[in-house]
């Protein structure tokens, strides 16, 4: 029987994680073959600025990875971000091509194809210098009247949809495609950092009745909304753990090691505890006021019953949910891997990618998930970029 072994990499503006695991047959949660982390250079803010640089942490990455295994996979489903990566949101319009009016899996498509070329004219500038990296339709409207669920084979005479788009810069697309080939790997497909996470650490009750997922990270920090099973924003918010890192270093007149030790670790010197306090909080309180302002923006604030879910190397920091539910009031968890062998959050986007990975050759993503169109995406930037 083939095995089906499935490598996960997690680009970050701090680390490389790597998790190879294969499908366990008599087990939803796969079984972890190899997990690696390598320190990354080349990257602020989640953007590359030096493939090289972030081709050889892949490398040792992947390397630390597989150290164990027999055969290295060639493979792998890659994550995503950085400032620049958006969702946006487009209406599609069309008339139900069959004479009986029974709407087809082809009106489907068409509707949501028209909702693309709306967004594309309405906002031409916005979308010049950016691909398409998924594609969500949120809702569906027959002859002005909205429907609970897929319309195919529902009746009508005009078919309406809103869709949410995950779109990302096309040089940051370009140049991480280009350093996943210079390490040696061949691309399965590119996820959006927040999507793979959510692969992870969220269930579908939570997705159902409406969450928040947040990924502190080290320069930036990642925020997905869910409802009705399918994500209805995203945003990336400049400013990560690696902040307060800067501040503590600051305030205490130490090395940047050290003030990250400090800031995971707070000891037992009840002063020392009172000074970091007073530089954590404050910090922690700007991210989820950007936080707190975005859900207002998209009409979400206290709105969400199953509440903020942190992940994330930020989740490790004291305190953080107590400030979490206290800045944003909703209901407050920290998310950890469900994997006895992977239980830290820093590794939630390489595991999430796993499962993706596995749900893509399973064709259980849905519609909307990663696919064909980004494919067809990553052959052309390869064909254009690489030497």
């Amino acid at each position: 029987m083939t095995r089906e072994i499935i490598m996960g990499i997690d680009v970050g503006t701090s680390s490389v994680k790597t998790i190879i695991a294969e499908k366990n047959k008599s087990d939803a949660a796969p079984y972890i073959l190899g997990a690696g982390i390598s320190p990354s250079h080349g990257l602020r803010k989640g953007v590359i600025i030096n493939t090289q640089d972030v081709a050889i942490a892949i490398k040792n990455s992947v390397k630390n990875a597989s150290k164990n295994l027999n055969n290295k996979p060639r493979q792998a489903f890659v994550s995503i971000n950085g400032i620049g990566i958006d969702g946006i949101k487009s209406k599609g319009s069309v008339v139900v091509s069959r004479a009986d009016h029974e709407i087809s899996e082809n009106d489907l498509k068409r509707v949501i194809s028209q909702s693309e070329e709306q967004l594309k004219r309405s906002s031409s500038p916005y979308i010049l210098n950016r691909e398409i990296l998924h594609t969500f339709p949120l809702s569906y409207r027959i002859d002005n009247e909205t429907i609970i669920g897929d319309p195919a084979g529902m009746k009508g005479g005009k078919l309406e949809v809103e869709t949410l788009f995950i779109t990302v810069p096309s040089q940051h697309l370009s140049n991480l495609l280009k350093s996943v080939d210079m390490a040696g790997i061949t691309v399965e497909d590119i996820v959006a950092d927040p999507l793979a996470m959510s692969h992870a650490i969220l269930n579908k009750k939570e997705k159902e009745v409406g969450c928040l997922l947040v990924s502190i990270g080290g320069d930036i920090s990642s925020l997905i909304v869910f409802e009705e099973g399918n994500p209805i924003s995203l945003e990336i918010l400049p400013i990560g753990s690696n902040h307060i890192t800067y501040d503590i270093a600051q305030g205490f007149q130490v090395l940047l090691e050290e003030a990250d030790q400090l800031k995971m670790n707070y000891g037992n010197d009840l002063a020392t505890k009172k000074k970091l306090n007073t530089i954590i909080v404050p910090r922690l309180n700007d991210i989820f006021e950007l936080i707190e302002n975005h859900l207002v923006k998209i009409k979400r604030t206290k709105l969400l019953p199953a509440g903020i879910i942190i992940s994330g190397g930020g989740a490790n920091l004291s305190g953080i949910d107590e400030i979490a539910k206290s800045s944003l009031k909703l209901p407050t968890r920290l998310s950890r891997p469900s994997l006895s062998a992977i239980n830290d959050p820093v590794w939630s986007v390489a595991l999430g990618l796993c499962y993706a990975g596995f749900g893509e050759k399973n064709n259980s993503i849905g519609a909307g998930g990663i696919g064909s169109k980004a494919k067809n995406l990553f052959s052309r930037c390869i064909k254009n970029l690489l030497p």
